[in-house]
């Protein structure tokens, strides 16, 4: 084959029905929201579930505390500044999943992993998970730092987790 004949050949694959589309934010409003990171370290605040209450008065917030798992109703702007973060970091870009690429067969045996899941009145939903590897930006780290904070404030607002 040509170069000339090459070159076409890669240019209507790009143009024909094989070009991807580039993923868009959803549109619809924020009802559910999964992030859970797990590594070698006992966080203090792991396996978050945040969703939206369907009487539309609040959300609620799950997710592993040392003693075990609780639940706390919530503000849905919690929900709201979470959908924030996912648009500003364009989340919804990422792929489905990441990994570490061995090299010469190497293994991780103090790794790391990590899933992302947000769920959108319109049907939409947004589904990402890692192993050893994650995606670029501060996505990940801003929704982790924004429920931590919402657990932290809940447990110290609690009489129950008072000593």
């Amino acid at each position: 084959m040509s170069l000339l004949g090459l070159f076409t050949s890669c240019k209507s694959q790009e143009t024909g029905d094989n070009k991807k589309e580039q993923p868009t934010m959803p549109q619809g409003k924020l009802i559910s929201l999964d992030y859970n990171y797990g590594g070698m370290r006992m966080e203090q605040f792991s396996d978050f579930s945040l969703q939206r209450k369907k009487d539309g008065t609040g959300a609620l917030l799950k997710f592993r505390h040392y003693k075990g798992e609780v639940k706390y109703e919530v503000s849905d702007t919690l929900l709201d500044a979470a959908k924030r973060i996912i648009e500003e970091e364009k989340m919804y870009e990422y792929a489905v999943s990441y990994a570490l690429k061995s090299i010469n067969g190497e293994r991780i045996l103090d790794g790391y992993s990590w899933r992302f899941y947000a769920g959108f009145d319109d049907k939409q939903k947004i589904q990402s998970s890692g192993s050893n590897a994650s995606p670029e930006g501060e996505g990940l780290h801003r929704i982790n730092a924004l429920l931590s904070a919402a657990a932290q404030q809940c447990v110290d607002n609690d009489p129950k987790e008072q000593p």
